[in-house]
Order: structure tokens, then sequence, then C-alpha cells
């Protein structure tokens, strides 16, 4: 997306200011996964530092998902402070070993838009929990128990040997059911 490529031309010795909300699908690169996000907001100023460049500035950006234990909605904002130095020379691999200290840009000009996406790559949240205390599905019916208790017995031994699990989970999400589970016994 053009405007997260700065022209190196247009750098002003005391700095170029970016401030830009951008689709992450026009981030996203052609091998990569999809992350929850819609739009990232970034801002700061790229200016140049001893014949290379230093950008300065702020992501902001919320995850939006379901949540892992209850299936409720759940957002998460990310505010990242930024600090990239940017030096000209060959496109750079990711490697484990690598330090990740200084970004390459080749040309006139410098893309911040692959930057932008491997921060809100290594943000993403491993877990999505609408709350701490969040008491999640109930393994026996599939009841959200933070609405409440579901009237399951507390003793497995006491469920009935009709019981079909997670029935109620089938009702969250109508377009997956393809068959009755009574009928595939």
């Amino acid at each position: 997306m053009a405007v997260l490529k700065v022209a190196l031309a247009g750098v002003p010795a005391d700095g170029y200011s970016v401030s830009a909300v951008v689709p992450v699908r026009m981030i996203q690169p052609v091998d990569a996964g999809p992350l929850p996000v819609e739009s990232v907001h970034l801002e700061g100023v790229l200016r140049p530092v001893d014949g290379n460049y230093l950008f300065q500035g702020k992501l902001h950006a919320v995850f939006s998902h379901s949540c892992d234990r209850c299936l409720g909605p759940v957002e998460t904002p990310v505010d990242i402070e930024l600090l990239w130095p940017f030096a000209e020379g060959p496109p750079q691999a990711w490697d484990a070993d690598d330090s990740g200290e200084t970004f390459t840009y080749q040309g006139l000009e410098i893309n911040l838009g692959p930057c932008v996406w491997e921060e809100l790559a290594l943000a993403a949240p491993v877990k999505y929990i609408c709350k701490e205390d969040c008491a999640g599905l109930c393994p026996r019916c599939g009841a959200d128990r933070n609405a409440g208790a579901c009237g399951c017995p507390d003793d497995a031994e006491e469920m009935p040997r009709t019981h079909r699990g997670f029935a109620d989970l089938a009702k969250r999400f109508p377009d997956l059911a393809s068959a009755d589970p009574e009928s595939e016994e």
C-alpha cells in the first residue's frame, strides 16, 4: 500500500511524519494466514540518522476473536511502542538466530508494511479469553457456565446413557451441523 511506502527523497532532516489507518488485508503477505484484525493505526516519524533511517512511533490495533473457553466475543487492544532502524541492504529472510535489530530497504523508498505485519503477528494473543475468570462451556451439555449453572449433575456416573455431550454447542454453529448426531448411532 502506497501510504506505508515512504520515498526517501521526501524525508527532511527533521523527519517525515506518518499517520495512517490501514486495512490489515493490505499489508498481509501472500503466504501468511489472516489475523483477526480489521485495521491498524500507525503513527510516528521516520528520520535520517547517520546515513540510515529510524522510525519511532506507535501502533494500535484490536484483535477480534471468540473466547477460547466460552466462545463469546473478545476484543483485545494492542498498543506497541516502535523503534525500527533501517539500513540499505539486501532483502532479509526471517532467521531464528537473527536478532531482528535492523530492517533493510532497497532502492529509493522504505516500505513500513512488512514491519507493521511482523509486529501484529508477534503481538497476537496465544489464547483469546473474554475475562480472566471465564468459566467456559459445560463439558457435558455445552452450556455457557458464565451465564449460570446448567443443571448437569456434578458426578459423571449420574449422567443418563442418552447423553449427547456438546449438543447445545451445535446451536451456536447451525451452519456446521450436517447431520443429527442421534441418527449416526
